[in-house]
């Protein structure tokens, strides 16, 4: 792969920021695939489990899951300016601000995706799940190619703060009201998680009987074991030539003790504050967005 090394100099720049409910979202019922099993829950011992499986009802030619890893980070919108379209909004906060600027300045359109989302909250005793408008910015197509191989592949990355430059933040999310109203600002990757290399032990990519499986820095100990760095790029997984019947999975899990740091560098992002989405894509048609949040604890009575 060919650098801009131009726009890798803008870009390191730019890098100096229970229940569990599974909610699938503009879902075509009568679709080419169905969902056998879908599962986003804890482990035992400190392990979080996530896990796609689909299954083909009929030939296709391809299915793409694209995963998306996301912290809710409302401090970067506390004085901002709300008046405008959500598009407008979205552009004033500033961590979002200097890639848009920086993508159109290379004649590039950014990336953006709009779709329903229900976000889980509490009213007295009752658990509801309110439907709200979420504008996915995702510059992460752009980071990857102007990133060298031998940066983006090594463990040797350089680190800015709380993370190092195959986790830095180049996905961004507006969550609105249906009156317009932005409610929650997020950001984070287009990858199969937070902090890949460190937080996930194993990852498995499935199609019938054929396996590949990755592993984590604290589990690639032996010299025939695949990295997690050499996944698929971007958390994005293809699926091809498919035959009626054929069963496709993506598979993985986690050390939750090794969550990034959260805002000040002092403690661990929590799991309940992480918002992780798939996109599933059928010969090139966005058909559906799982999302997974863990509901919010109940209110504590007053004392």
């Amino acid at each position: 792969m060919k650098a801009d090394r131009s726009l890798i100099g803008i870009i390191l720049l730019a890098l100096a920021v229970s229940t569990i409910i599974t909610l699938f979202i503009i879902g075509e019922g009568g679709g080419p695939y169905s969902i056998v099993k879908s599962e986003y829950s804890s482990a035992g011992s400190g392990r979080w489990l996530s896990g796609l499986t689909l299954l083909a009802k009929e030939p296709i030619g391809s299915v793409r899951m694209s995963h998306y890893a996301l912290i809710i980070r409302n401090d970067q919108i506390m004085d901002l300016d709300r008046n405008g379209t959500p598009e407008e909004i979205c552009r004033r906060v500033r961590s979002l601000e200097s890639y848009l600027d920086m993508v159109e300045a290379a004649g590039f359109e950014p990336d953006v995706k709009k779709f329903k989302v229900k976000i889980p909250r509490w009213e007295g005793e009752t658990m509801v799940r309110e439907e709200f408008d979420l504008y996915l910015y995702d510059f992460s197509r752009y980071v990857w190619q102007a990133v060298p191989d031998d940066i983006m592949y090594s463990l040797e990355r350089p680190k800015y703060r709380f993370g190092h430059l195959y986790d830095y933040y180049n996905v961004f999310a507006g969550i609105f009201d249906d009156e317009g109203n932005l409610t929650h600002f997020l950001q984070g990757v287009a990858d199969f998680y937070l902090n890949k290399v460190i937080i996930i032990d194993e990852l498995t990519i499935q199609l019938n009987e054929n396996k590949t499986t990755y592993y984590g820095v604290t589990q690639e100990e032996k010299q025939d074991e695949l990295s997690v760095l050499i996944a698929p790029d971007r958390g994005i997984v293809t699926f091809e030539d498919l035959e009626r019947n054929d069963r496709m999975s993506v598979v993985f899990s986690m050390d939750t003790s090794k969550f990034p740091l959260g805002l000040g560098g002092i403690s661990q992002v929590p799991i309940r504050s992480v918002l992780h989405i798939v996109e599933i894509n059928v010969d090139e048609v966005e058909l559906e967005y799982i999302i997974r949040l863990i509901d919010p604890p109940p209110p504590q009575p007053p004392e």
